[in-house]
């Protein structure tokens, strides 16, 4: 879904091109989706375009919230300690574990791999795949997680499921 950005665009330019991110990004978010987790911002990252990149994330969180679909957030770390183990683990650690954990996905780039590891850590979250590590579980308590997801939850395993 993503889109590169071409140097020297102009201000409204970026401003169009994050607007078709947006939307093909909200496109293709389920109607009724228990839950979208994504990757909280990265603070002390040097790449270029944090501006624009803040101004994504704000408005898939807001997009999000505007369809009442529950938002966990996951910091860049974390991430990293769900699929590996290590916080500080690599882009390409991190893809080398989900090709593990996950071994008919076919995930072509780091991309998929930290947004498979995000799915991976809500399915969990949700009960809808069991905790295989120790350190999915540390990591599961780190994502701040929304209300909603906590009461669904205790719904749940109070009812037995």
């Amino acid at each position: 879904i993503g889109e590169a950005g071409k140097r020297g665009a102009t201000t409204a330019q970026r401003a169009h091109r994050l607007r078709r991110q947006v939307h093909r990004v909200l496109q293709a978010v389920p109607e009724g989706a228990a839950l979208a987790v994504i990757e909280g911002p990265a603070y002390g990252a040097q790449h270029g375009g944090q501006h624009e990149r803040a101004g994504l994330w704000w408005a898939l969180y807001v997009g999000l919230t505007a369809r009442r679909i529950p938002i966990a957030v996951c910091n860049p770390q974390t991430r990293a300690k769900f699929a590996t183990g290590a916080g500080n683990a690599d882009k390409t650690a991190v893809l080398d574990a989900m090709r593990h954990h996950w071994t008919t996905a076919d995930i072509r780039d780091h991309n998929q791999a930290d947004a498979l590891a995000l799915a991976t850590a809500g399915g969990m979250r949700l009960l809808w795949h069991r905790p295989e590590a120790d350190h999915h579980e540390d990591a599961l308590a780190a994502i701040e997680w929304p209300d909603a997801v906590k009461v669904e939850l205790a719904q749940r395993l109070k009812a037995g499921w």
